[in-house]
């Protein structure tokens, strides 16, 4: 869809599509979520000259001398007016009231999973022009609802294992958890402090940077990361730029597996995790193997992410910091896209 006029010194038609033209002029990147513009009246040409740049086209506009003109920039501060903005930034002190006040680490974990999805979705707030955000079926309940379960099997396999009840909790646990199951759940926080450190500061806060790590960014990363048919050709069209940003992530998140798997070894649970990720990788291919055909896998980069999870199955300060930061990123995904499946209709090309 053209802007209707555009030049090369960022000035624009009156007439064409606000948003189109702050791509157009490189204001922000195409896909990049919800950004404040400031959009101010020039003087009116005569022609406009159009052509394509950001990855949109541009109309030229001949004889446009009745036609206004404008320029675009960008705001860098909240809208004044973006009630979801607001809304959004009400969502850590809720957060860091559901770690004192949630009794049990599970009630934590919902409690923070909900406030972590919608404080992604209400920051993301996408247009309708810019991607198959959920906000283009108005607010995502449905997503919601849908993430409901899956964050209770992740809980399963990561959060149970970091997130420390509260204190006034030790007598429960000393009764209903027995010492020859201490590896269950992570022993309760013996003050206060310990509760929010762990809690708030080591998993809550790493949730959130990386639930809007992606939006922050000049441009796609994580997205682009995906275990599919095309996944080379997307990662040969990232460019320089986030080809190196995408390869120091990696190598991050390398070391830090490293770490959190030389403690799940020195704690003797690295034959566990590694029958537990041979199980799930042998259920995929031979569902795979099944679909195949008119099926075929496509991995999402927050499914990837989920699937970190368990690496951070240590009751250390780091490894809770780690599964936060890949469950953010894992709900930023499904926030923004909704949940999909792993194995999308794709027929042969001649059915």
């Amino acid at each position: 869809r053209g802007l209707g006029g555009g030049g090369g010194d960022r000035t624009y038609a009156d007439v064409s599509s606000v948003c189109r033209a702050a791509v157009h002029a490189g204001v922000f990147p195409f896909g990049a979520g919800a950004a404040c513009l400031s959009v101010t009246r020039a003087a009116s040409r005569g022609d406009y000259v159009g052509g394509p740049s950001n990855g949109v086209d541009s109309r030229g506009l001949l004889g446009g001398g009745s036609v206004g003109a404008m320029t675009v920039e960008h705001t860098p501060y909240l809208c004044p007016f973006s009630l979801r903005w607001y809304a959004a930034l009400l969502l850590p002190p809720l957060g860091a009231s559901a770690v004192m006040v949630c009794g049990s680490p599970f009630a934590t974990w919902m409690a923070l999973a909900t406030i972590t999805f919608w404080f992604e979705a209400l920051l993301d707030q996408q247009a309708s022009d810019t991607g198959s955000a959920s906000w283009q079926r108005g607010m995502p309940v449905l997503e919601y609802l849908m993430l409901l379960p899956l964050a209770c099997g992740l809980y399963l396999v990561g959060p149970a294992h970091v997130i420390r009840a509260p204190p006034w909790q030790q007598p429960y646990f000393a009764s209903s958890f027995p010492r020859r199951n201490k590896h269950v759940l992570p022993t309760p926080a013996k003050t206060p402090r310990e509760l929010i450190t762990r809690n708030l500061v080591c998993f809550l806060v790493p949730m959130l940077v990386g639930c809007h790590l992606e939006s922050a960014l000049s441009d796609t990363v994580f997205s682009s990361v995906s275990l599919s048919p095309g996944a080379v050709d997307n990662f040969l069209r990232l460019g320089p730029a986030r080809t190196l940003l995408l390869l120091a992530l990696v190598a991050l998140g390398a070391y830090a597996a490293a770490v959190n798997m030389v403690a799940i070894a020195r704690a003797g649970g690295l034959a566990r995790l590694g029958v537990g990720y041979a199980a799930v990788t042998a259920c995929v291919v031979a569902v795979t193997i099944c679909l195949r055909g008119f099926h075929a896998l496509h991995v999402h980069h927050y499914v990837f992410f989920a699937a970190l999870a368990p690496l951070g199955t240590t009751d250390s300060h780091f490894g809770a910091a780690s599964q936060g930061l890949v469950l953010g990123i894992a709900m930023q995904g499904v926030a923004r896209y909704g949940p999909a499946t792993l194995w999308p209709y794709d027929p042969p090309p001649n059915f």
